[in-house]
């Protein structure tokens, strides 16, 4: 037991070093880049575009990152991403290597670790798309009512804004309202679809660029889109009640594997147990039990998923 703990302390000590001389040599080499572009900017300005963008082509991955922190809404730093990332990756290496013990479990649960994080920050961007897009289609609403009343788009929209319950809606909208006027309507809309991923603000958006270039007086094509809004919600709705029957379905059958695990492992007196824990052969079988249901619960909510 001592050996494998301080093989997973040595493997944990080696990552960590490695990780850091990484991102050191990131950091330089990016910033050697940089010099470079700028310092040979004075020479030929189609070679310092065309350095340039090769440069940003080279960054696909951490573009990437930095599109997930957004929508997810984490405010931390890429490097810190990398660090939880490593951390989780590690811890759950060194348990499966304990578990297993054998070095082929680390590399198994380093996987692991990754798919976890991933999952967590889908998990979170879908959160806040379905709480954005249920407060967006009611301030719609209210929208199109006041519009009826006679109060100004401008106006209306502000109050309908204010008056939503979901503070992650208002502050999208809040940054909207700010930037407009500095940067332009359009643009201020393409950054609202950076901080959250919504076919709803994408129809709103197109909907106000068409009315802005018809004259400014478009009630009647808000009120459409409101329409098209409140079906998208209904059917959202509707088919999230048959996924999440679906998704029931799979989880109490993976519960019933686990109720008959135990109830066999009592009628033979733990033997059971003894096999899976203490044999190589046995822990292996395990794990690969548990990895296998967690596969079929993750491909039925894959495979029941439904873009409205």
């Amino acid at each position: 037991m001592m050996n494998y703990l301080i093989l997973a302390f040595l493997s944990i000590l080696a990552a960590t070093t490695i990780y850091w001389f990484a991102l050191e040599l990131h950091h330089y080499l990016r910033l050697v880049r940089l010099k470079n572009i700028v310092a040979g900017s004075h020479k030929n300005d189609d070679d310092y575009l065309d350095r340039t963008a090769e440069y940003l082509r080279g960054n696909v991955l951490e573009r990437k990152m930095r599109k997930w922190l957004r929508l997810a809404g984490l405010n931390i730093q890429l490097w810190q991403l990398y660090g939880i990332a490593l951390v989780l990756s590690l811890l759950f290496g060194a348990g499966f290597a304990l578990f297993l013990k054998h070095w082929f479990g680390f590399i198994l649960g380093t996987a692991v670790g990754i798919s976890v994080l991933i999952m967590f920050l889908n998990g979170k961007i879908m959160r806040r798309k379905i709480e954005f897009n249920r407060s967006f289609t009611i301030a719609i609403s209210a929208l199109v009512k006041m519009m009826r009343n006679g109060i100004g788009f401008e106006q209306a929209l502000n109050k309908s804004v204010m008056t939503s319950h979901s503070a992650f809606f208002r502050a999208i909208f809040e940054r909207f309202l700010q930037e407009k006027n500095r940067i332009g309507e359009i643009d201020a809309f393409e950054n609202m679809n950076r901080y959250v991923d919504s076919k709803e603000l994408r129809i709103f958006a197109l909907a106000v660029k068409i009315g802005r270039e018809s004259g400014g007086h478009f009630s009647s094509t808000l009120e459409k889109v409101e329409e098209t809004l409140r079906y998208r919600k209904k059917m959202q709705d509707k088919v999230g009640v048959v996924t999440r029957e679906a998704n029931i379905g799979s989880y109490m059958v993976a519960l019933l594997n686990i109720l008959l695990y135990f109830m066999i492992d009592m009628n033979f007196n733990g033997k059971v147990s003894v096999y899976f824990f203490t044999s190589e052969w046995g822990r292996w079988q395990l794990l690969g039990i548990g990895l296998w249901m967690i596969a079929g619960l993750m491909v039925n909510r894959w495979i029941t998923r439904i873009e409205v």
